[in-house]
Formats: C-alpha cells, structure tokens, sequence
C-alpha cells in the first residue's frame, strides 16, 4: 500500500473519531492469522531457485499458461517446506510469517517450562515488520482486538507449535516492544478448538498452554483483550472464544473459565453457519451470512434481492431484545468458496456494505469482521456434484477438483488486508464501515457519510443479474407405454392430476374428464391412455375421437363409440431454444404459468444464490450468470447484446406447434447482430476482456448460427470438449461476470 493510502487511513480515523462523543461503548475485533510460516518459506525456496512466484490469482490470470502444479513444481529436486499454495501476495510486506526459533534453554526456565521444538524452518526475516505493519493498519481502521484462529490445532504438537504458538509468541513480544516504544497496537484474543481436557498419550492440550503461557503469563496478560459488554467490573475477565461445534466440550469450558481456580477467564462460544438457535443463545457469529426472505437461510445474492442482508445476530436468550454481537465480513461461504454461488465475493465491497448496514443500525456493543488475513486455506474434494463443480477460472487444471473452502483468489475471500491483486478498496471499505460503527453514525446521518466508501452505491452496484430460460427440447416419457416413436420424436403426453381412481385411465383420457386434456391439446382429435391398465396419475395421448365426456359414469363413456385408438401421437423434438436476459420483470413475464409459449429457468446447479433458482443438476453449464452493467467497470469491457436470428426461428415455426414464429435467440458482442438481425433485442451488459479477479469464468455459445438454434452458453469448458458431448463446435464470445462472474481471454472473432 502507498504511503498516500496511509495518510488517508489515519485521516480519516481521526476525523470520524472526532464524532465519538456520544458515551457509546463499543468493541470491534478482526479474525487474525499466524499460521502462515512453512507457506511463506516455501516461497522463499521458490525465489531462491530462481523459479517464478506463483498465486492461486496470478495462475487463473495467465489463462492456462501455467497452472497450480507450477507454485511448487515436482521435478526439482527441492523439498517444499510447505505446498499450500497463497491465493494472492500481500502488498507491501510480501509472503510473510511470523516464526522465531526458541531459545531452548530459556524454554526450560520458563514456569512452566515451555514445550520445545527443534525448528522445522529457519526464523522469519521480516517478522518485526509485519508485526509493526499489521499493528498499523489495524488501528488505523479502528479495531480495538485481534482473535488469533486456534481452531484447527487442539494438540500441542510440532505442527502446532511451528503453525500457531510460536508464530504467536513472536507477535506478542513485537507488540509489547512497539507499546513500549509508544507505539499503537490492538489487544489479543485466542480462539481455540477445545474438545478435551486430556490425550491420553500424554500430548498436552492446546488451550492448556495458552492458559500457561498466554493468560497466566505477566508479561502478556496486559496485552489480553476483556470484552467490556461484560459489564462494570474493577477486574474484567480475559475472553478467550471455543468452537460452538458438536465437538465443544461444556466441561473444558468450565475448566478453561475456572483457569486453575483463577475464575479470571470469559468462555464465548463462537462459530459461524449456525442455525438461529445458537445466535439465540448466545454463540458469536464470526461471520454471518445474508438471509433469505423467510430470514432462516443464507444466500450468497448480493445484487437484485429486494432486501436488506438482515444477518443473524446475537442475542443472550430468544426472548431478549437486547443484541449483543453481529459480525460482517470481506466476503462469506455457505459451500466451497471456489464453486460457483458458493460465495459472494467482495463485489467491490458490496458484501461488507451490506452487512455493515445491519451492523450500524443495530449498534451492537460487540462487532467482530472475518478476517484480516488469511490468505492460505484448506482444500478438499466438490461437495457437490456438477458440471461445474471445480475451482473457477481453472477449467483444464490438474488441480482443478481439489477445491478451496474458505478463501479462494482475491474475489472470494473473506479477508481484508490489501494485496498485490486485490488492491486495498476493500480494506478501505472496512475501514471505513468500522469508524462509522465506532462513531455511531448511520449511513444517512450526513452527506459526508452517505458519500463515504461504507455507504457509496455508484461504485459497486456494477452489476446485472443474467437469467438463462430455455424452451422446448422435449423429454422423453419417463416409463414406456403402449406406443413408441421413431427416432428424433417423443410421445406427446398430458399428464392429468384430477383423476382418482373411479375409472380407468382409457376411459378418463376419452372424455377428457375435468377438460384436462383439451385444455392441454385443444387440436388433438382425441384421446386415449398411454399405458395399458391404470386408472390413476393417467397419460393420456392423442387418438382417434372423444367420448361421451357429460356420461353419467366414467366407464360409460365410451359406450357406442369404442375406445379411442391411438394416431398422431408422436411429437418432433425441436433443438432447445435458450433466452438470455438481464431484465427480471421479463423472466417472470416468459416464465408465468399462463404464458404462451412457457418458458423456463435454467438453474444454477450448485447451492448458494437465491436470485436464480437452484436446481442441484448435474450440469449447470448453461445456467445464469452476471455481467457488469457499465462499461467503465473494467478495463476493455466489450457489450454483450441478446440478438435474434428471425428467418431461423421462421423455419422452425413450420413445424412447430404453436402458430408463431418464435425468433431463435443467441448472444453477441456485435451491435449489428451479425447480419442475422436488424438490431439487438436486449443489451445484456459488459463482460470483462481478461480472465481473473471479479471475473473468472468463460462465457461460450455455440456458434452454428446458421444451421440451428444456438444454444448460447456460459460455461467452463473448452470447446473441445463441447464438440464432443453436443457434437458442434463452439467458440468463445468474450468474459463474463459470475460465480459465473468468470472470465476467460479476449474475444475471438
């Protein structure tokens, strides 16, 4: 970050502390990280071959040239201290850690002793910087604490001790130091996963060394965040947070209050992804996510929702007015970040913004973000299974399937801290919402702060939602019948609903019983039923003549007449039709139930948005997407125009059964429509020209324009492999915004 940036930082907290005369007591904590000491060697190692620095961001940037293997390349003969792989570099202070070998005779004088560990990496050479920089900006954006992230090591080991407390140890006497030398630096907390009081081989519990050598340590102690909605108190109690996890132990929390008869410690339970129960009782969230209108689900929709964000709080009891936390984020997940819808991403600050607009207007006394810094993560297999189901933006990586969790590039992380590709506007975002919070100013309690970067729209609303309706494509009926089709037709069938058993399905088919069928088929010449003996859940199909719909009894019906026999019962299957847009109002119009023809949505197949409707396919491919709605928004950015192709879609109403042509649709980034239409119906918006940050994934259509229906696509995979599953050729019309936002090279002609 440029010293520019910096000055701004404090100026700006100065002059929105100024507006802090209101007596308000309130507390901001950030979720902090330490863990990142063997990554941060290891890129070392990277540099000292000689070898390129590779992030999860800068590989999804070179749009295939590299790819994951390449941040820690095999065949080197180099033993990697670490292969977590960052998803972007941090600006000014590089791959860092925080790591300090011990002195392994002052370990043995310590009381007690301190565990030592012969140190698996050699010492951090930048660990005083960092430590000096993180304490600067952190107060710079007003955070009164840390929460150090423990909740993965609950066994005092040497992965734990090289991960977590050293790295600690080193940033608690680098703090100690800078506030003795007047220096400004945030208080301490430790969240700890705590699911037993003992190992029975002997390892010592994690939160047992933090009582040890944190909570009961004088030197340390004064650095120790107390949480003062506790309550008044001549000697506040330290807070140290657990996992409200099944895992959460009751009784280690009871231990680790009581602290050795000590009774000095406040035990917060805290988790995230909680059911409203939790918050209810007490539990922090350490983010939580939008909600859904019923307010009881999380979406990761940002953009098109009609409503506010109305995050879960926290509370002391269901009954209790009083609210007691609420937590915002740079970005959230509610399944793997790295999938489609997964996560919202930092939307140029959007998210926080809008889950900063239920923080100021509750003005809770405790306020906690996530994060600051995580910037590795773990990774695992899709919990999903799709089409789409891997890491975005890395459609043909070997990697590709061992998707990110929590933290993914520099769109789809939670974290705050500016970085080489992410830039810094969502740390002033952040910095900006915490010193409103800390003032306790609203977003419209001036023009000042209407226009600051918590509260301005016009830089983040860059967005439009894209539905993807689809038509025709008719399936094939789900069991066979009496009849069968040729290929490249299905049987034509009704399914009724009003039957009930009175009569078989032959007869209720015939005297269209309840004028299901007509109602349906009004130019059938009759009906009877498509399988053999039933008489409910009937699938009638078209036959030779009616019956006696008005006969007295059902099974009289056909009395005279004879049972219909079938004829004309076959239908053509038409090429699907697919219709893009950006305007909601005309998706609910195509899609209505009395809509002529009746369009439908194509899903996302992945859980997240709530915009779009979920499907939980098993493709997902062709479903929507989002594009910018400016073409300022990125540099390059090129519009994406819904186009009609109308002697097309002349050539298949022919054939088709309703009497109107229905102009075959498809996307383009010519105004012109490229001569196969007089003007463009719709301009969707702008996709992105590079591959990377907001936008990730390949916006593709099929490009036999001329022969059928274009299917118009925004997918993931090479066209390669499309012309081997479709049997057509496809081609790349440019990058889009989605989750979805993704991206992928310039615009082939």
């Amino acid at each position: 970050m440029s010293s520019n940036k910096v000055t701004f930082f404090l100026c700006c907290c100065v002059c929105l502390s100024a507006a802090n005369t209101i007596g308000i007591s309130r507390s901001a904590g950030i979720l902090y990280e330490v863990w990142h000491s063997e990554a941060a060697m290891a890129m070392q190692q990277v540099a000292e071959n000689d070898l390129p620095q590779h992030t999860t961001e800068t590989v999804i940037r070179s749009n295939g040239n590299y790819t994951l293997d390449d941040v820690y390349p095999t065949g080197k003969n180099i033993t990697w201290y670490s292969e977590d792989i960052w998803n972007v570099k941090p600006d000014t202070l590089g791959f860092y850690c925080l790591y300090r070998a011990r002195d392994k005779d002052a370990c043995a004088k310590t009381k007690p002793p301190t565990p030592y560990f012969p140190p698996p990496i050699p010492d951090c050479p930048m660990a005083s910087v960092v430590a000096a920089r993180h304490a600067e900006l952190l107060t710079y954006t007003g955070f009164d604490y840390i929460t150090v992230d423990i909740t993965n090591w609950p066994q005092v080991n040497p992965a734990t001790d090289v991960a977590v407390l050293r790295p600690l140890e080193v940033l608690f006497d680098e703090w100690i130091a800078l506030r003795a030398a007047g220096k400004k630096t945030p208080q301490i907390s430790m969240w700890c996963d705590s699911p037993v009081a003992a190992y029975p081989d002997g390892h010592m519990t994690t939160w047992q060394w933090l009582l040890d050598h944190v909570y009961n340590n004088a030197t340390r102690v004064p650095l120790l965040w107390r949480r003062p909605s506790q309550g008044p108190s001549a000697n506040p109690k330290m807070t140290f947070f657990v996992p409200d996890t099944t895992a959460m132990s009751p009784a280690v929390n009871a231990l680790i209050a009581a602290n050795g008869g000590r009774n000095n410690i406040d035990v917060v339970r805290m988790w995230a992804l909680m059911p409203k129960s939790s918050f209810d009782t007490g539990a922090w969230g350490f983010f939580s996510g939008c909600t859904t209108a019923d307010g009881m689900h999380l979406t990761t929709s940002m953009v098109g929702t009609n409503r506010s964000c109305e995050q879960m709080v926290t509370r002391a009891s269901p009954s209790a007015a009083a609210v007691q936390e609420v937590s915002a984020s740079g970005a959230y997940m509610v399944a793997q970040c790295s999938i489609p819808w997964g996560s919202p991403g930092h939307l140029r600050g959007l998210t926080l913004q809008r889950l900063f607009k239920k923080v100021l207007e509750t003005g809770a006394p405790d306020l906690f973000v996530s994060s600051f810094n995580e910037h590795i993560g773990g990774r695992q297999a899709p919990s999903q299974t799709s089409n789409s189901s891997f890491n975005m933006g890395l459609p043909h990586d070997p990697q590709k399937d061992v998707v990110w969790v929590d933290s993914y590039a520099a769109e789809f992380s939670r974290d705050i801290e500016p970085t080489t590709e992410g830039g810094s506007r969502v740390f002033e975002v952040a910095s900006s919402c915490v010193q409103l919070y800390k003032a306790g100013l609203l977003c419209n309690t001036s023009a000042a702060t209407l226009s600051s970067p918590c509260c301005s729209t016009a830089d983040k609303l860059v967005w439009n939602n894209v539905w993807s309706l689809r038509y025709g494509g008719a399936s094939v009926p789900s069991r066979p019948g009496i009849v069968s089709c040729p290929p490249g037709q299905v049987v034509d069938v009704v399914q009724t609903v009003t039957d009930n058993g009175s009569c078989d399905c032959k007869s209720f088919c015939a005297a269209n019983w309840g004028n299901e069928v007509k109602a349906q088929r009004s130019a059938w010449t009759g009906s009877t039923s498509f399988d053999a003996d039933t008489a409910t859940l009937c699938r009638c199909i078209q036959a030779t003549h009616w019956c006696n719909g008005s006969a007295a009894l059902c099974s009289d019906a056909c009395d005279g007449a004879g049972v219909p026999t079938p004829v004309n019962y076959c239908k053509k299957v038409y090429p699907r039709t697919y219709f893009v847009t950006s305007q909601p109002v005309l998706v609910t119009a195509m899609t209505a139930p009395h809509a002529a023809p009746q369009w439908t949505q194509t899903c996302a197949s992945t859980i997240g948005s709530s915009v779009f409707c979920v499907s939980g396919g098993s493709d997902g491919r062709d479903g929507p997407f989002m594009v910018y709605n400016t073409p300022s928004a990125a540099p390059g950015a090129r519009a994406l125009y819904r186009c009609s192709n109308t002697s097309l879609g002349a050539q298949q109403a022919q054939t088709h059964a309703h009497a109107a042509a229905m102009p075959a649709s498809f996307l383009s980034t010519d105004a012109r429509c490229e001569g196969l239409g007089s003007q463009p119906d719709e301009l969707i918006g702008y996709i992105a020209a590079q591959r990377g940050g907001e936008t990730l994934r390949a916006l593709r259509r099929w490009a036999l324009l001329h022969v059928e229906v274009p299917w118009t696509l925004p997918l993931v995979f090479a066209c390669s492999v499309l012309a081997r599953i479709r049997r057509v050729s496809c081609r790349i019309i440019g990058i889009c915004g989605g989750w979805g936002r993704g991206q992928r090279g310039p615009v082939v002609p």
